[in-house]
């Protein structure tokens, strides 16, 4: 885009460079000029405009170099008592590139400057025109030319009719050219920063929308994987528990394989719908499976105690309505609880769970008498207990008790900000 431009700027330049030699026809505009100080008025009005010509190609390149450039070349124009030409413009339409390019207060300066400038040279020529024309009478033609100059006679700057007009509206004339130009750039300028300023906001929001998704997609495959590890970590404890206890009695007590076998299937089928329930949520066409909850719990007390783990369950206080996924969360933490107690408390160790409804809140402890010691770190089954609790606001903790090992989890009825409840 910018190439583009400068190459535009070039053929503006060419066609500039044509309408001077065509259309202003220099000859003529310097027709009867003589001057001591310029004996080569056409050659200096030729580099004059070319000199314009350079600064409008060049214009985007170097807007505050070529401005300087353009307002000098027309100043010698005016010295050279040359009217205003299509060259002589120049000055305007970069000055209008200086205020699209550069900051508001460059800009200004620089449009504060020509005006002085372009004020100055005029009054100086203005005061030296009617010095040096002052017995010369002006002609109703299109420029005035001194009649037999002779070579005593004082220098004359001659200057066309329009010059001789009153100093005030020229003046005026030539500064609303320079105001407009400059206005018209400046609006450009702050049209484009608006347009940026909306697209890199369009840009900002994009980001932000890739990045929640992505976090979305992060916290759902967390909850997946949560889920399937409650899922299948207890499941499968409670079958190899029950498998072991059918092995020992497979010689002496044949009726206790038996219920050993159909407990082991009984927790097999239970895991393998709680399995379809959690890939349900990523494939509704799996079908639904109601969401397991505190009531649940006493089913899954009977699981761990037909495996041969003795687990005391109570609850106190009022229950009252409790959410689903707060009902979830506590069938969850507990089930996990009741699962580090089968692999790691130990053999003959007994668990204790308890649910203590409060107003606004409940609160769950798992307790066992078995080995304190657990594995070193924060295991994905502790850490998926504590991150739910943590998203519906609650607080967990979990740790060696007097005897055993203890978990405790405090959640609110209705959901807080992450981390609440402190």
């Amino acid at each position: 885009m910018g190439n583009r431009r400068v190459w535009t700027d070039a053929g503006l330049a060419v066609v500039l460079l044509v309408v001077s030699a065509v259309v202003n026809s220099p000859a003529g505009l310097l027709d009867g000029l003589k001057t001591a100080t310029l004996p080569e008025p056409l050659m200096i009005w030729w580099l004059a405009t070319l000199a314009c010509t350079a600064a409008l190609a060049l214009r985007r390149v170097a807007p505050l170099s070529m401005l300087g450039l353009s307002v000098t070349a027309a100043v010698v124009h005016l010295v050279l008592g040359s009217p205003i030409t299509a060259a002589d413009l120049t000055a305007a339409a970069v000055l209008y590139t200086v205020a699209d390019l550069r900051p508001r207060a460059v800009s200004l300066s620089a449009l504060v400057l020509v005006v002085v400038v372009a004020a100055g040279a005029f009054m100086l020529w203005k005061s030296a025109a009617e010095r040096d024309g002052k017995n010369v009478e002006v002609s109703d033609v299109k420029y005035a030319i001194a009649q037999d100059p002779q070579p005593d006679l004082p220098v004359l700057v001659i200057a066309p009719k329009i010059f001789m007009m009153d100093q005030t509206g020229l003046l005026s004339l030539l500064g609303s050219l320079f105001l407009v130009a400059w206005a018209t750039g400046a609006a450009a300028r702050s049209r484009r920063a608006y347009l940026e300023a909306l697209r890199a906001r369009a840009d900002d929001l994009e980001r932000s929308q890739h990045q929640q998704a992505a976090l979305a997609v992060a916290a759902e495959r967390d909850r997946i994987s949560r889920e399937l590890h409650d899922v299948v970590a207890h499941g499968l404890s409670v079958m190899v528990v029950q498998a072991q206890g059918g092995v020992a009695a497979l010689d002496h007590r044949p009726e206790d394989t038996r219920a050993a076998l159909a407990a082991i299937v009984e927790t097999g089928r239970e895991s393998l719908a709680d399995m379809r329930r959690v890939l349900g949520a990523v494939n509704p066409g799996a079908g639904w499976h109601p969401v397991p909850g505190l009531a649940a719990l006493p089913k899954l007390v009977a699981q761990l105690a037909a495996a041969g783990v003795a687990v005391d369950f109570a609850e106190s206080g009022e229950r009252g309505a409790v959410p689903t996924a707060v009902g979830l969360a506590v069938y969850r933490i507990v089930q996990e609880a009741l699962t580090n107690t089968v692999k790691h408390a130990g053999p003959g160790a007994t668990a204790r769970v308890e649910i203590i409804y409060q107003p606004g809140s409940l609160t769950v402890v798992c307790t066992d008498d078995g080995t304190p010691a657990r594995p070193a770190g924060d295991g994905a089954g502790l850490r998926g207990m504590r991150e739910r609790a943590e998203l519906l606001g609650g607080r967990f903790t979990a740790g060696p008790a007097d005897v055993g090992f203890q978990v405790t989890a405090w959640l609110p009825r209705q959901r807080t900000e992450r981390g609440g409840g402190r």
